[in-house]
Parts: C-alpha cells; sequence; structure tokens
C-alpha cells in the first residue's frame, strides 16, 4: 500500500534513434501514464531542441553555442522500473553510472502530478539562465 507520501524522481535515457511518441511507451507500470511520460519527454526535447539550434541564453541574456550533436531523448522502461523502485522507498536514489539527477518533495493527496512535475522541470531548466554558460564552460 502507498503511503501518503509521494516521492517523484524525473528520468530519462539519451539513446541515438528517436521514436515518436504517439505510439504506446510499453512500460509496465500502470500508476505512471503514457500521458505524463509523453509530457515529460516532450517537455525536455523541446528545450534540448532550443539548445541545440543555438537559441537558448544563459545568464546576462548571451547565447549558448548551438549543439551539433544533441540526441533526442526517448523513454527507458527500465530505468523507469528502477527510479520507481527507489520513490517507493522513498530512498534517495542516485545510482551510480546513470548520471541521474533527482528531486524528492513529499505530497499530501491534493497533490496534481503533472503541476508538480512541471514545476519541477521548469525549476531544473530555469538554472540555466542563472549561469554564464559560454566560453570554457561549454562543451560544442
Amino acid at each position: 500500500m502507498w503511503a501518503a507520501t509521494w516521492c517523484c524522481i524525473v528520468f530519462l535515457a539519451i539513446v541515438n534513434d528517436a521514436v515518436e511518441a504517439a505510439e504506446s511507451f510499453g512500460c509496465r507500470n500502470s500508476l505512471i501514464s503514457d500521458e505524463w511520460r509523453e509530457m515529460v519527454l516532450t517537455f525536455h526535447n523541446k528545450k534540448r531542441r532550443t539548445v541545440s539550434v543555438g537559441d537558448q541564453v544563459s545568464k546576462n541574456n548571451q547565447k549558448l553555442p548551438a549543439a551539433k550533436k544533441m540526441n533526442k531523448l526517448t523513454w527507458d522502461c527500465n530505468l523507469e522500473r528502477e527510479a520507481t523502485d527507489g520513490a517507493a522507498k522513498c530512498a534517495s536514489y542516485t545510482k551510480a553510472g546513470h548520471g541521474i539527477n533527482e528531486k524528492v518533495f513529499a505530497a499530501g493527496n491534493t497533490c496534481n502530478i503533472e503541476t508538480k512535475t512541471r514545476e519541477v522541470l521548469n525549476e531544473w531548466w530555469d538554472e540555466i539562465t542563472t549561469r554564464e554558460l559560454v566560453g570554457s564552460e561549454v562543451s560544442r
């Protein structure tokens, strides 16, 4: 039985060949809808596209250089399962070798997971505007 506290971990894996998300993701976890997966994936790919074409600005309104080798993201059901297992225990989940970032938050029965997820994603993405990421800090 799930406790009243939910832990949410956003996770994605990079692969070279993208699959259009209109089809089913095929993941076994019925607690996460394909609509939610699509929302998270679309958010990341739109933001990454902005970086890849050189339209992303950092601190002081300076544009970052275009990313020539930025791959489109696809969903990894195995990574989802690992993260969900960690979230069910409400434990910190940072497994070596995955290069994952996590955000854990407590929520009551009134939590709208899609709204909260969008807030977390925007919070992470907005970090790019608080740092001056030009020159030697940016790999092309």
